[in-house]
């Protein structure tokens, strides 16, 4: 079936939307679009998607058109590091889980691996890293695990001490600290170990507390049904593909258990009733979910996904992108969010120094975010433009 398509998606987009399909029946991409896709513009799509690994497998196992032989090499070539990058992702997850199992630490998996294991038909999601929750109150223990496979704390954070850097960043309203490995055969394995699915700034106007996930009358299914709303939702407010084939390949698997009843009645709760909606809408119009409850009504403008997914230019780098970014975080908000104090919250977390980088030419009361928030910016401009370090 080919599937109705928006006047405003490119060619590129449309052949890694084909090759993102859960159900292969659903058809994005025919001959006639293969002829005017730019491939340069093709790559730089599918590697800021992270669809690198989806969309090389999909050129290698293509049937239905004609994909350039030379562009055929080119991605199968490309395929394998991602595909050993996985099985080592793989190895390393299943080790670390049963660790965590052992000592008996409540643990979260999400994104990457996990959900390339748990729910991906082909088990082909692109993953570079761990990604754990955890119950904060047993950081501790988690570092030891860590500490004792032989990890290490990332280099560039002011304070080197994970508890207390812990402490710090949790008090500030930080979601995660990074640890690092080097592996026998030289790859350096990353953890993610979060105790938020948010920082404070995104939580504004929610009520999402994670605490309610470690309850034990949650499933698993549950469990990671929230961590996708909460993070590849709310927090990344679907703005790359791969945040929307998530949900989708998903609901795919685990629709028929889910107690929607349930969920829409703690999406209302915890202020993430459009994030939601939203992202019903989005799977059913690009992958062909179907939902049938009463809540996914409202009809949403697809256009500004569109548009940042065509640009892929990341928010990070990009003021126009971040503008972009933040003004979907807004337009997905429940009542009882407040444009100006996530801008002050924003402002507030990004005025307190936690990397190196972060050292300004003068530090005020903490109190002072806003004189902060300046001094940090013009300490990097300082830095980087007028008196750049070697």
């Amino acid at each position: 079936m080919f599937r109705s398509i928006p006047n405003s998606i490119s060619p590129e987009l449309q052949l890694i939307l084909h090759f993102a399909q859960i159900d292969t029946s659903k058809i994005w991409c025919d001959n006639n679009v293969i002829q005017k896709i730019n491939w340069e513009k093709y790559n730089k799509l599918a590697s800021y998607h992270q669809l690198n690994l989806i969309t090389s497998e999909g050129i290698k196992n293509e049937k239905k058109i004609d994909i350039p032989p030379k562009i055929e090499a080119h991605f199968k070539s490309i395929s394998t590091p991602f595909i050993i990058q996985n099985l080592i992702l793989k190895t390393e997850y299943k080790n670390l889980a049963h660790l965590f199992e052992e000592k008996k630490i409540a643990i979260i998996p999400f994104k990457g691996v996990f959900f390339s294991l748990f729910f991906y038909p082909n088990q082909n999601r692109e993953s570079s890293d761990l990604d754990f929750l955890i119950d904060k109150n047993d950081f501790k223990k988690v570092v030891e695990v860590l500490q004792n496979e032989g990890f290490s704390m990332e280099s560039d954070l002011l304070i080197k001490e994970p508890i207390k850097s812990f402490e710090y960043m949790d008090e500030i309203g930080g979601m995660e600290l990074t640890f690092t490995k080097k592996l026998k055969n030289g790859f350096n394995l990353v953890f993610d170990l979060h105790w938020n699915l948010m920082t404070k700034y995104h939580n504004q106007g929610s009520k999402f507390d994670v605490n309610d996930l470690f309850k034990e009358d949650v499933t698993h299914v549950e469990k990671t049904f929230w961590t996708i709303i909460v993070h590849n939702g709310r927090r990344e407010a679907w703005s790359k593909l791969k945040y929307v084939i998530d949900f989708s390949a998903f609901l795919y698997k685990f629709n028929a258990d889910l107690n929607w009843k349930l969920l829409e009645e703690k999406a209302i709760k915890y202020g993430l009733k459009n994030t939601l909606v939203n992202g019903l809408q989005l799977t059913n119009k690009f992958f062909g979910n179907t939902i049938h409850f009463e809540f996914n009504q409202s009809n949403l403008d697809f256009r500004p996904y569109i548009s940042i997914w065509e640009k892929a230019n990341s928010w990070e780098k990009s003021f126009s992108a971040r503008y972009n970014f933040e003004k979907l975080i807004f337009s997905q908000a429940d009542e009882g969010f407040s444009k100006i104090k996530f801008i002050k919250d924003y402002l507030k977390f990004q005025s307190f120094p936690k990397f190196k980088d972060d050292l300004r030419l003068y530090t005020f009361p903490k109190e002072w975010f806003i004189l902060n928030f300046l001094s940090k910016a013009i300490s990097y401009l300082y830095n980087n433009l007028i008196n750049p370090r070697k």
